[in-house]
């Protein structure tokens, strides 16, 4: 598991939410998913995975650590309020399914 460490952490009580700046060092691996990232990342901060929203993880070539931009919401409601339906999906089709994946030709 990579070392999550929280950089900053800022309350905005207008939307009702975190906004917070991590590094993750993984030196030696392969950069982690940003399911991986906010799992690590519910359990460190002791709250549900479905109330992170992953806005970004930014690598700098051969450093073997990142920054990873999340928001984290006071709940699922504010969460569902405020994040965008593409958010939402991560990856799932209108009707909730997993998206196919493409074929290669």
């Amino acid at each position: 598991m990579p070392a999550l460490k929280i950089l900053q952490k800022k309350e905005n009580p207008f939307l009702s939410r975190d906004e917070l700046v991590a590094e993750i060092d993984f030196q030696g691996k392969t950069t982690p998913s940003g399911s991986q990232v906010k799992k690590d990342l519910a359990e460190q901060e002791k709250i549900e995975p479905s109330v992170i929203a992953m806005k970004g993880i930014r690598t700098e070539f051969g450093r073997g650590k990142a920054k990873v931009h999340a928001v984290i919401y006071k709940s699922s409601d504010h969460f569902k309020r405020y994040e965008p339906k593409e958010k939402k999906a991560e990856g799932a089709d209108a009707k909730g399914q997993p998206a196919p994946a493409e074929k290669k030709e």
